[in-house]
């Protein structure tokens, strides 16, 4: 093997393999590097606002570890950072030799995790970094901002991430040269604004491990059935659509398989901003409508007020139900009103105007507290609350990043 191998020190519960550093990584005409970063930009950027990891370090590293894409790793088993099975892993596996000996020196095979698709390697790469179990090593590089490549990257040098010595260097070369930095300051909708039309180029997506395409303007639902091979009707089932004859618009999502039950990454819900419906945010995040009113417990087809919180994984408690939009100013219930919430405004106090006819405040309830769930940063909390972290540490008198699962934490 060349001495130029990045040697990853193997921790529990799983270890970061080895692969080789190639020649030319910094050649701005490299076609197949551009590629590798116009696929999976998007998903870095995402798992920077969910984990607080730049999204030019993760690229960087994808690129580097899967050889832009091309290694047997990445190419066998989606695995695109080399993550080792280790003693908690129950899903498929992937063996080859690769830096495990036996008690007798001799070089044996090494178990992978196989991820469904690469954007799930992209999360458990976050997830590794972001294991509380590791954070006495990797902790203090959730400090350094995101926008900091040249910090972070010397930061995992620091930490031991590979013992390979010119890794720091490595990695801001890739950066540079391929000017990875700018998507450190995007967010998940700068990028679906700027980058649409690539992103539909690259034909299917996954979303929530659900495929989808990007629609374009004025294009027909049969189109696209007729394109994947599927039927319409199947195709009209899975976007939770009443008919075929929809006119598309440019960028809108078109699940290519049925949504899921939940959304499975974070945030664990979505709070509702102007203009925003129910069947727009299951859209957003691949889960299915039904089951997104299920999970609020609202009745089909009522929209939810601005500011409030649109549970996407568990079922909320009945005291936690999002407020609805009124649906009108002189009492008379529409068929998508809830029959209680009818109720209730009639025998509101008629003292408060805003209470008896339904209207809708103009400045939503505030947010007061959060609650940890398993997954969160303090930097993905401070995306989601639009919160500085220094902020959060200092309201909470958090002497670090630390947090744990079931923490209330203060906002304001």
């Amino acid at each position: 093997m060349k001495n130029t191998h990045l040697i990853f020190l193997l921790l529990a519960p799983f270890c970061i393999g080895a692969n080789p550093v190639l020649e030319n990584y910094f050649e701005l005409d490299n076609q197949e590097r551009a590629r590798y970063i116009e696929r999976y930009r998007y998903v870095a950027v995402e798992e920077m606002e969910r984990a607080g990891i730049p999204a030019s370090i993760k690229l960087a590293q994808g690129i580097l570890e899967s050889a832009d894409g091309k290694s047997v790793l990445a190419t066998k088993a989606n695995n695109h950072f080399g993550v080792k099975c280790g003693s908690r892993w129950t899903g498929k596996t992937y063996y080859r030799k690769d830096d495990d000996y036996d008690d007798k020196g001799r070089l044996i095979e090494s178990c992978f995790r196989v991820y469904k698709n690469a954007e799930a390697s992209y999360r458990a790469h976050s997830d590794f970094l972001t294991d509380p179990r590791k954070k006495y090593r990797y902790g203090f590089l959730f400090d350094i901002p995101v926008t900091d490549y040249k910090a972070w990257a010397k930061g995992l040098k620091k930490a031991g991430y590979a013992t390979n010595p010119k890794y720091a260097e490595l990695l801001i070369g890739i950066v540079e040269a391929n000017q990875l930095n700018q998507y450190d300051f995007m967010t998940v909708v700068d990028m679906e604004l700027k980058f649409k039309d690539d992103l539909k180029r690259e034909s299917i997506l996954y979303n929530n491990d659900v495929k989808m395409v990007y629609a374009e303007e004025g294009q027909k639902l049969s189109a696209i059935a007729s394109k994947y091979e599927l039927k319409l009707s199947r195709l009209v089932e899975y976007n939770d659509l009443k008919s075929a004859d929809v006119v598309l618009s440019k960028g809108d999502r078109v699940y290519l398989q049925r949504k899921r039950k939940s959304y499975r990454g974070r945030p664990s819900f979505h709070v509702v901003k102007s203009g925003e419906t129910m069947y727009a945010i299951a859209q957003r995040y691949g889960v299915r409508l039904e089951k997104l009113y299920k999970k609020n417990r609202l009745f089909a087809g009522t929209e939810p007020a601005v500011g409030e919180r649109i549970s996407l994984r568990k079922k909320v408690k009945k005291n936690a139900i999002p407020r609805l939009k009124s649906q009108s100013s002189d009492n008379v219930p529409s068929f998508t009103m809830p029959l209680k919430t009818f109720v209730a405004d009639l025998f509101a106090d008629v003292s408060d105007p805003e209470e008896k006819t339904g209207i809708e405040e103009e400045n939503p309830r505030p947010v007061n507290t959060y609650t940890v769930e398993k997954g969160d940063t303090l930097y993905s909390i401070s995306r989601r609350f639009d919160i500085s972290v220094s902020e959060l540490k200092a309201l909470n008198k958090l002497g670090d990043n630390t947090i744990s699962i079931g923490q209330v934490l203060k906002l304001n």
